[in-house]
């Protein structure tokens, strides 16, 4: 790849847009192997203490700070964009490239990647697949929006190599190659604030398996109803399906709580569903149908599933089990940003006494989700941030006369509303079906703050 990249950018004009964790790999590379190339970073943060202390040492980088800090693109031959900047309505120079380290990764290595992407489950899914790999023998590195830039995992890679990828539709949006083997788990309304609308969102997810060749794969929830119009227009690959029930075109499914996968028109039991404990809900077992399928095709056995899945431990911030506390048990699903995971969290944690819901407003419809958590079990309901607001307004309207709805200013506010009014020995769950971004850095930190809560009471 180093070759190949080389070859695309020496002695161009050559502009690394934004400089986070992915911006910062991209400039290292670049200068570990072109140490003169004239090379441009652009980012928003006017102060940027480790841009800042780069470019005192490099004589051969300009940096472009602060809110007009896209007006110079239309300057540069080949730009490396890092995932959510927005250059859509800005003009660029005739025959300039805008590229990625997505785009770059699958043009040297599509072959042996498998690329996982979906609104909710995508973390689970990847780590699931990196894990039961890596436990079986398999040489593998896994990268993506799970927080590792492709770029630092270049070393690792060898022809044998699998290359798990977890893929944001941020990274997706721009892209015109497609990974081997592509899984697409769900796709809800999310991130409306940045592509408009759910139409432009949708299709961006699509991404992942709409350059995929008659050897490749593509895996996905069986009812996925824009999947299964875009197979019937586009898709070239061979589809494989996963469900909760046996039917056609059903590659993974559920009998009698044993998971079991069909390949080759050979049917398989892998293992029991109550063997797996530590994954909880059914929508954790959409993620552990679409991850043995995509293993099986990279040369697992059967048993060798069954023994790996075992071992597996949940991420942070997901369904995460924190303990007991003043009698009451603490449950973060942080990561739970859209009504549909908060729905399954809740199902899958139906000794919920209190919610916590809210943060930051999208404009995603919560209609459904209130009417949901009405017909619950839950008794006790805390809101906050511009989201929580807007979902109890919706809850006014029903007048759900045996609710308790609590309005705060803050996640830290909710302690003392926690404590009155949970049953001990009933779950406080935290899964606020918002994003984070009114108060927070991100959901993990979001989540952390909550932990400190309850490990405080």
């Amino acid at each position: 790849m180093i070759d190949g990249l080389i070859k695309k950018i020496k002695g161009k004009n050559v502009l690394i847009l934004g400089f986070g964790r992915e911006g910062e790999s991209t400039y290292q590379l670049l200068r570990k192997i072109l140490p003169f190339q004239k090379i441009t970073i652009a980012d928003r943060n006017n102060d940027h203490e480790r841009l800042n202390h780069i470019s005192k040492t490099d004589h051969h980088l300009t940096v472009i700070k602060g809110k007009d800090y896209l007006n110079s693109i239309k300057e540069y031959d080949f730009i490396f964009k890092s995932p959510g900047i927005n250059i859509r309505d800005v003009a660029l120079k005739p025959g300039s490239i805008v590229s990625s380290q997505t785009q770059l990764l699958l043009e040297f290595f599509s072959k042996q990647t498998i690329g996982i992407t979906g609104t909710k489950g995508k973390s689970t899914t990847s780590s699931l697949i990196y894990h039961l790999l890596k436990e079986s023998g398999k040489d593998c590195v896994l990268v993506g929006n799970i927080g590792i830039p492709p770029f630092l995992a270049i070393d690792q890679i060898k022809p044998a190599t699998i290359i798990v990828f977890e893929l944001s539709a941020h990274q997706l949006e721009s892209i015109n190659v497609s990974p081997h083997i592509a899984i697409l788990l769900n796709v809800f309304e999310e991130h409306l604030d940045y592509f408009k609308s759910f139409e432009n969102y949708k299709q961006c997810k699509l991404n992942i398996c709409r350059n995929q060749k008659k050897s490749d794969y593509i895996i996905t929830y069986s009812d996925l109803k824009d999947l299964c119009e875009l197979k019937q227009r586009v898709i070239l690959s061979n589809q494989m399906g996963f469900s909760l029930s046996q039917k056609k075109n059903v590659h993974s499914y559920v009998n009698n709580e044993v998971i079991y996968l069909k390949i080759n028109n050979t049917i398989e039991a892998i293992c029991p569903t109550k063997e797996i404990t530590n994954l909880k809900g059914t929508h954790n077992l959409y993620n552990i149908m679409a991850a043995f399928l995509a293993c099986r095709l990279s040369g697992l056995t059967p048993d060798q599933l069954k023994m790996a899945v075992k071992t597996f431990k949940s991420l942070e911030h997901r369904l995460e089990y924190i303990g007991i506390y003043n009698g009451i048990v603490f449950y973060n699903d942080s990561i739970s940003t859209i009504p549909e995971s908060t729905i399954e969290a809740v199902k899958s944690l139906p000794e919920t006494d209190t919610l916590i819901l809210g943060g930051f407003d999208r404009g995603i419809n919560f209609e459904a989700l209130v009417q949901f958590l009405i017909q619950s079990n839950i008794r006790n309901f805390i809101f906050m941030g511009p989201a929580g607001r807007r979902m109890k307004l919706l809850f006014d309207q029903r007048m759900p006369n045996d609710k308790n709805l609590i309005v705060v200013n803050s996640l830290m506010d909710s302690a003392e509303f926690i404590v009155k009014y949970t049953q001990k020995g009933k779950i406080c769950l935290l899964s606020p079906a918002a994003a984070s971004y009114d108060a927070f850095k991100d959901f993990e930190e979001r989540g952390s703050v909550y932990k400190k809560i309850a490990r405080s009471l």
